[in-house]
């Protein structure tokens, strides 16, 4: 009897994880919303994974391919470096095939990398210390990176070799130093965006990332600006936020260089736009908490969003205009927000949702402390070119990560080419 039992006991215990875990990837919410952590009235410690089922990248010493975990499964969530990097940038290259670009945030290396983390290169040889943030062009061979040295923030933008990684050149073609002290900066295309202060407030410039063609579109009394590229035409900017100072967004016209408000008097206001310029997901500090709110520039509405979470926890879909995706804490706890997030006072542990916001309705995708094995709380999220993938650092150590949207397509029957033992075949015509 006993002999039996506990085979049993072990098919009861896999079916009930099995069952948690397909309840967790099919669950949906509709307005009105619910975040994950509901589910769990006694904390978010949902599972404990062991981490060597998640293999770390091995070092590099010099150029050259890095694997990661050459044996270990392909699963749709994937720590791509495990390393703190300063920014990414995701593109398609010759082949079709969706990489990744990122500059490490210690030494300044720049790599590149499949999806996956699989197939990894180290693509620079040369250092930059102390990088605490870069952003990219589309392409991923502009890039614009940021240090902190003396009390000094200097910035330094140019282009990348197209012979990039050998021993005997340069890492850049041309380049040059912005104006010291950036307060903020967007990129789009190949154009650079960075906003520095003034005797009298700030001035707001664009130029290619080689540091030529600069032009000044924007200027104010103010200095503290928050700015993202909303599509070609058109950047947003927001005042930075704070729970006790009311803030304001405003939309940007690059060929007019004129401002327009969009929203206003809100504390603790922070904003992602629409690329058709029609919608604002925003956050407002409330009691202890956040509301997440979806603003409609035709109709001047704003509605609760599906769940709370932040806009910098979000992107927008480039080819469904209703599509947001967005990572938004299981359980987000009383606290003056954003300013105890920043601060790094409280940190979350995420799940990843599909939003669609005409309907208001949200489908989760992956609960990223299950699937990792380990707690995250996702940052500048960025879809892959053909949003087959997302792509997000995770805030509490700077790892880059990313988590598959699409199946990958599976070979024609007709392409598939299956053998059947004969030990089976013949097992097969006995039972006839």
């Amino acid at each position: 009897m006993k002999k039996f039992l506990i085979p049993l006991i072990i098919v009861i215990v896999i079916g009930i994880i099995a069952g948690v875990l397909f309840f967790f990837r099919n669950t949906s919410i509709g307005e009105g919303g619910r975040t994950i952590g509901s589910f769990f009235p006694f904390g978010n410690n949902v599972a404990e994974i062991d981490d060597t089922l998640f293999p770390s990248d091995t070092n590099v010493d010099g150029l050259g391919v890095d694997t990661q975990g050459d044996n270990s499964p392909i699963t749709p969530l994937r720590q791509i470096h495990n390393k703190p990097v300063s920014s990414f940038v995701s593109m398609v290259k010759d082949d079709k095939k969706p990489y990744v670009r990122f500059m490490e945030r210690s030494l300044g290396n720049i790599y590149e990398s499949n999806m996956s983390g699989v197939e990894k290169n180290r693509i620079s040889n040369e250092t930059f210390p102390a990088i605490y943030n870069a952003i990219w062009n589309s392409t991923g061979d502009g890039i614009a990176f940021t240090q902190l040295a003396d009390d000094k923030i200097t910035t330094f933008t140019a282009n990348l070799n197209d012979n990039t990684g050998t021993s005997t050149n340069s890492l850049f073609s041309e380049g040059s130093y912005l104006p010291e002290q950036i307060i903020s900066s967007a990129s789009f295309g190949d154009k650079i965006f960075y906003i520095y202060p003034t005797d009298s407030g700030s001035v707001g410039t664009i130029a290619n990332f080689n540091g030529g063609s600069k032009n000044i579109i924007f200027d104010s009394q103010l200095t503290e600006w928050l700015a993202s590229w909303v599509n070609k035409n058109t950047i947003l900017l927001t005042t930075k936020p704070s729970a006790e100072i009311p803030g304001y967004a405003y939309i940007l016209d690059i060929a007019k260089k004129k401002t327009t408000k969009v929203v206003g008097n809100i504390k603790g206001l922070t904003t992602l736009m629409s690329p058709d310029k029609k919608l604002v997901v925003y956050t407002e500090a409330s009691s202890g908490g956040i509301g997440t709110l979806l603003y409609n520039t035709d109709t001047s509405e704003a509605f609760p969003l599906a769940l709370n979470t932040f806009p910098e926890k979000c992107v927008w879909s480039t080819k469904s205009s209703s599509t947001l995706y967005c990572s938004s804490p299981n359980i987000i706890p009383r606290g003056t927000y954003p300013d105890d997030w920043y601060k790094g006072v409280v940190s979350f542990s995420d799940s990843i949702w599909e939003i669609n916001t005409s309907a208001n309705t949200a489908n989760i995708l992956s609960v990223l402390s299950i699937d990792a094995g380990e707690d995250i709380d996702a940052v500048k999220l960025a879809l892959s070119p053909n949003e087959d993938y997302l792509v997000f650092i995770n805030k509490k150590d700077s790892t880059l990560w990313s988590l598959r949207l699409i199946e990958p397509e599976l070979p024609d029957k007709e392409e598939i080419d299956t053998v059947v033992p004969d030990e089976i075949i013949q097992e097969s015509q006995e039972g006839i």
